[in-house]
């Protein structure tokens, strides 16, 4: 049988997949736009359909591309195994990673591990893409990410959830505020204060609120900001308490810009790793979250109190689900 799809094609679609636009996927692919855009057309004529549906400057996948995405992958990877294999290379790890992180873990806990990972496996090129839980499962789920770093609860029969590190949450407010100086508040009276809290589908929210429903209390007079670094400024301010990870305003505990509220509460969660179910093992991802489970043991996050706050897990912990 003769193949009418060229390995260049697939190349070209798996990048503008990944980059969302036929110009960065091009690059991607080490091609001209034109040439690129050439390739893409060429690939849906031959398949008969299209594969991509535009929303504003953005190409999406539709549900053929989604499909399709996965098995050109895994070709792809087949041919680079064997290519390899065939100029007696060591099976080092090499190639493009995209990986999405959700909020906190993308700017507080990864990017001192970056320079190490990047020095042991200088032939992977690791693009990161942050943004909040319920968007870097999306990301996952679509294709448009190999894989993710996590904070909130995600339950999708399409993807896999594996611990990869606990985390402790703080409440913080102003040195000046009322709950500043004293001790063992109670969570329905931290529920009463004033809160400024992150947008709908982040992980740090959705777990207090969790953990104050488990109490049979919720949050009464709300204001959402959004970023991590707006709430700690309206809070540093004296808008009110928060709760985020103590990764997230260590700086601040210490500099004195904000005060741990001390609480009866207690609010820990799980760092998780989430790839499709259909990621094939052994790949680039596997290296890296392997890596990230290593070196966290290593080099566990600082708190004030705890210098131990953020603790690795084994992935067969209880907590693992999928």
């Amino acid at each position: 049988m003769t193949m009418s799809v060229t390995v260049r094609q697939l190349e070209v679609f798996a990048a503008v997949a990944r980059m969302g636009n036929v110009t960065r996927g091009a690059e991607r692919a080490h091609l001209t736009q034109p040439a690129a855009s050439m390739a893409l057309r060429q690939l849906e004529r031959t398949l008969e359909g299209p594969l991509f549906t535009r929303v504003g400057r953005r190409l999406v996948l539709n549900d053929r591309g989604r499909w399709l995405l996965p098995r050109v992958e895994a070709v792809l990877d087949g041919l680079r195994d064997i290519e390899d294999f065939g100029h007696g290379r060591p099976e080092a790890p090499a190639g493009d990673l995209v990986v999405g992180c959700s909020t906190t873990i993308g700017n507080y806990v990864v990017p001192p591990l970056l320079k190490a990972f990047t020095d042991a496996y200088p032939g992977v090129d690791l693009h990161l893409r942050v943004g909040n839980t319920e968007e870097v499962a999306a990301g996952v789920r679509s294709g448009a990410l190999d894989g993710g770093l996590i904070e909130g609860e995600i339950a999708d029969p399409r993807l896999r959830v594996t611990p990869w590190m606990r985390d402790e949450l703080v409440v913080v407010t102003a040195p000046g505020g009322r709950l500043a100086s004293r001790r063992d508040v109670e969570a329905a009276e931290l529920a009463a204060q004033p809160w400024v809290v992150r947008e709908l589908g982040s992980g740090t929210r959705s777990t207090v609120e969790a953990a104050l429903a488990a109490h049979g209390v919720r949050l009464e007079h709300v204001r959402e900001l959004g970023p991590t670094t707006a709430v700690k400024g309206a809070v540093a301010a004296g808008m009110g308490v928060c709760c985020l990870s103590r990764a997230a305003v260590v700086r601040e505990l210490r500099a004195g810009t904000l005060v741990e509220v001390r609480t009866t509460l207690r609010i820990q969660r799980w760092f998780r790793t989430v790839t499709r179910r259909d990621e094939r093992a052994g790949g680039l991802l596997d290296t890296l979250f392997d890596w990230l489970r290593e070196h966290a043991a290593q080099d566990p996050l600082p708190g004030p109190a705890n210098p131990a706050a953020v603790s690795p897990v084994s992935p067969r912990d209880p907590g693992e689900h999928e």
